[in-house]
């Protein structure tokens, strides 16, 4: 096992031990497509996304029934939740491939996933409204 898989690993024990269940925000979806975080592509299913509220900028994507999982690193989103006051994931489309992209758990509170894998437009080809993809998520007590 190579350093960068075991990195993963780490991190989520990491959090498992310092950060207490009630200090995260967790939501559901339904994604009906496979979709890329940080170069790795899980498949259509049910997932659940969990922000911790005292590490901030770390968030958790976890397939509920595979139980394949990914650490990303986010940063807080300027302005509003595309869903309105619903806590929702966003999508960019390219091509025929799906990014997760942002995670929103309210009107104003929100986060841009960061990594050398999110993809941006080409000046040539400017993303347009159908690019991106608003799924709606329940927020999880």
């Amino acid at each position: 096992m190579s350093a960068l898989q075991i990195v993963p690993f780490l991190v989520l024990v990491l959090l498992a031990c310092v950060v207490p269940a009630h200090a995260q925000t967790r939501m559901v979806a339904t994604v009906p497509f496979d979709f890329i975080v940080r170069g790795e592509t899980f498949p259509a299913g049910n997932y659940e996304v969990r922000l911790s509220d005292s590490a901030n900028g770390i968030a958790l994507i976890d397939n509920l029934k595979s139980n394949e999982a990914t650490f990303t690193v986010t940063i807080p989103s300027g302005g509003t939740d595309p869903a309105g006051s619903q806590a929702a994931l966003v999508f960019d489309r390219v091509e025929n491939r799906y990014f997760l992209t942002q995670i929103w758990e309210s009107r104003s509170e929100g986060q841009i996933l960061l990594g050398p894998f999110r993809r941006r437009p080409t000046r040539a080809r400017a993303m347009t409204k159908d690019d991106t993809l608003v799924l709606a998520a329940n927020l999880v007590q």
